[in-house]
């Protein structure tokens, strides 16, 4: 598990973030503003930040600005503006970005899938990396196609890097390294290929994170699909 701080001037978000990250084994830091994350950052070097856009003193983008050449931390930004430069993100040091209203079961995937790039040194591995947006999954239905399941999966979260997927407790082996999918919204269709890379029983279903394969990456950023889903 990892280490994750907290930094958002409302109060309420860091209580429902820390309950649904703690329950998960994570070790919880909180700063209500950009100069306390700083801090608590250099201090305790956190393998995963997860800080507001605009908070008092210093804005999130300019954390992870500071943070960049100190830390080997995953920085994810949350905001409630849409349009964002990527480029000036991945400047930064931003490895994903979450669209509010956030779902707090995404927060939990994203982290899950954020841990997954640490070695045993617990340096953050920054290869592959892509800006992740994620949209409102809110009307996106997804059907998964494989030698070991083939049918529905509910999405948690979805962005330019990969996806967080919910499938039946009914399906009980093991999904390839490699499988199809496919979205459809009103908007637009996407259908490609994921790589996995964790599968985890839950209560009453499955959890699983998974990358989007090179080919289906580079669709995505040709064709701008994450922008119409």
């Amino acid at each position: 598990m990892s280490t994750v701080l907290l930094a958002d001037d409302q109060t309420e978000m860091i209580e429902l973030f820390d309950a649904y990250l703690s329950r998960e084994g994570h070790q919880i830091l909180s700063a209500a503003n950009g100069e306390k994350a700083y801090e608590l950052a250099i201090r305790h070097e956190p393998e995963i930040i997860i800080s507001d856009l605009y908070m008092p003193s210093i804005t999130g983008l300019q954390l992870a600005k500071r943070l960049r050449r100190r830390s080997h931390c995953s920085f994810i930004l949350l905001t409630g503006y849409p349009d964002f430069d990527p480029a000036e993100l991945l400047d930064a040091g931003v490895g994903s970005v979450l669209i509010k209203p956030i779902d707090p079961k995404a927060i939990v995937a994203l982290v899950k899938s954020e841990s997954d790039y640490f070695d045993n040194n617990h340096k953050y591995t920054r290869k592959r990396r892509f800006i992740r947006r994620t949209v409102n999954t809110k009307g996106l239905h997804c059907t998964i196609e494989s030698s070991t399941y083939s049918g529905p999966a509910q999405i948690q979260n979805i962005g330019m890097g990969g996806l967080g997927l919910e499938i039946p407790e009914q399906f009980s082996g093991a999904l390839p390294a490699i499988f199809r999918f496919q979205i459809n919204s009103p908007k637009a269709n996407l259908v490609g290929q994921a790589e996995l890379r964790w599968q985890e029983s839950r209560k009453n279903c499955i959890f699983i994170g998974c990358e989007f394969t090179t080919d289906t990456k580079e669709k995505l950023l040709r064709q701008g699909l994450i922008g119409r889903l």
